[in-house]
Protein backbone atom coordinates (compact mmCIF):
# COMPACT_ATOMS: atom_id res chain seq x y z
CA UNK A 1 0.00 0.00 0.00
CA UNK A 2 1.46 3.49 -1.23
CA UNK A 3 1.85 6.29 1.91
CA UNK A 4 0.17 9.05 1.83
CA UNK A 5 2.90 11.69 1.43
CA UNK A 6 1.81 15.32 3.22
CA UNK A 7 3.46 18.21 1.54
CA UNK A 8 4.87 21.16 4.16
CA UNK A 9 2.55 24.03 4.05
CA UNK A 10 -1.09 25.37 4.02
CA UNK A 11 -4.17 24.49 1.86
CA UNK A 12 -5.58 26.95 -0.76
CA UNK A 13 -8.45 26.69 1.64
CA UNK A 14 -6.98 26.80 4.72
CA UNK A 15 -5.07 30.27 3.19
CA UNK A 16 -8.22 31.71 2.11
CA UNK A 17 -9.47 31.00 5.28
CA UNK A 18 -6.62 33.10 7.55
CA UNK A 19 -7.04 35.82 4.42
CA UNK A 20 -10.74 36.83 6.20
CA UNK A 21 -8.61 37.82 9.20
CA UNK A 22 -4.99 39.20 8.09
CA UNK A 23 -6.39 40.58 4.36
CA UNK A 24 -10.40 41.26 4.56
CA UNK A 25 -9.92 43.32 1.27
CA UNK A 26 -9.11 40.71 -0.86
CA UNK A 27 -11.24 38.51 0.82
CA UNK A 28 -14.52 40.60 0.03
CA UNK A 29 -12.70 40.67 -3.59
CA UNK A 30 -12.71 36.83 -3.18
CA UNK A 31 -16.85 36.41 -2.39
CA UNK A 32 -17.54 38.21 -4.84
CA UNK A 33 -15.24 38.38 -7.85
CA UNK A 34 -15.77 40.31 -11.45
CA UNK A 35 -17.87 38.31 -14.17
CA UNK A 36 -14.48 37.66 -16.21
CA UNK A 37 -13.46 36.01 -13.16
CA UNK A 38 -16.75 34.01 -12.67
CA UNK A 39 -16.29 32.74 -16.53
CA UNK A 40 -13.30 31.47 -16.03
CA UNK A 41 -13.31 29.41 -12.79
CA UNK A 42 -16.47 28.44 -14.19
CA UNK A 43 -15.75 27.61 -17.68
CA UNK A 44 -12.13 25.91 -15.82
CA UNK A 45 -14.29 23.90 -13.66
CA UNK A 46 -16.90 22.58 -15.49
CA UNK A 47 -14.80 22.00 -18.04
CA UNK A 48 -12.59 19.14 -15.53
CA UNK A 49 -15.82 17.98 -14.55
CA UNK A 50 -16.61 16.75 -17.65
CA UNK A 51 -12.81 15.53 -18.12
CA UNK A 52 -12.43 17.48 -21.50
CA UNK A 53 -8.99 18.94 -22.12
CA UNK A 54 -8.61 22.81 -23.15
CA UNK A 55 -8.86 21.56 -27.03
CA UNK A 56 -11.59 18.61 -26.65
CA UNK A 57 -14.17 21.45 -25.54
CA UNK A 58 -12.76 23.69 -28.31
CA UNK A 59 -13.92 20.57 -30.91
CA UNK A 60 -17.05 20.53 -29.19
CA UNK A 61 -17.83 24.01 -29.20
CA UNK A 62 -16.03 24.84 -32.99
CA UNK A 63 -14.40 26.99 -31.44
CA UNK A 64 -10.12 27.38 -31.77
CA UNK A 65 -8.34 26.06 -28.42
CA UNK A 66 -6.72 29.56 -28.43
CA UNK A 67 -10.10 31.10 -27.63
CA UNK A 68 -10.63 28.48 -24.67
CA UNK A 69 -7.15 29.47 -23.53
CA UNK A 70 -8.37 33.58 -23.51
CA UNK A 71 -11.33 32.31 -21.58
CA UNK A 72 -9.58 30.64 -18.97
CA UNK A 73 -6.61 32.90 -18.32
CA UNK A 74 -7.19 35.88 -16.14
CA UNK A 75 -4.30 37.90 -17.37
CA UNK A 76 -5.75 38.01 -20.72
CA UNK A 77 -8.38 40.77 -21.63
CA UNK A 78 -10.44 38.68 -23.87
CA UNK A 79 -14.32 40.08 -24.03
CA UNK A 80 -16.21 36.93 -25.47
CA UNK A 81 -19.34 37.48 -27.45
CA UNK A 82 -22.40 35.60 -26.13
CA UNK A 83 -21.65 33.54 -29.16
CA UNK A 84 -18.83 32.04 -28.08
CA UNK A 85 -20.06 31.64 -24.32
CA UNK A 86 -23.60 30.23 -26.13
CA UNK A 87 -21.12 27.74 -28.19
CA UNK A 88 -18.77 27.15 -24.83
CA UNK A 89 -22.42 25.96 -22.81
CA UNK A 90 -22.79 23.72 -25.87
CA UNK A 91 -19.57 22.25 -26.18
CA UNK A 92 -19.87 21.67 -22.03
CA UNK A 93 -23.53 20.41 -22.44
CA UNK A 94 -25.02 23.18 -19.99
CA UNK A 95 -26.90 26.37 -20.21
CA UNK A 96 -25.04 29.46 -20.83
CA UNK A 97 -26.23 30.66 -16.87
CA UNK A 98 -24.27 28.09 -15.60
CA UNK A 99 -21.21 29.94 -17.16
CA UNK A 100 -21.94 33.29 -16.23
CA UNK A 101 -23.38 32.15 -12.61
CA UNK A 102 -21.29 34.25 -9.99
CA UNK A 103 -18.91 32.06 -7.68
CA UNK A 104 -18.24 32.63 -3.90
CA UNK A 105 -14.08 31.52 -3.94
CA UNK A 106 -14.07 31.88 -0.64
CA UNK A 107 -15.93 28.39 -0.50
CA UNK A 108 -15.10 26.97 -3.80
CA UNK A 109 -11.54 24.98 -1.61
CA UNK A 110 -11.96 22.41 0.89
CA UNK A 111 -9.84 23.62 4.13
Amino acid sequence: MKKKIRLPGISVGEHIHRMKKTRPDIYEKLKTPDPRTNVAWNIVNLRHKNGFTQIELAERAGITSRTIQYLEDLNHLYNPTLDVLNKVSKGLNVAIEDIIRPVDLTKAFPR
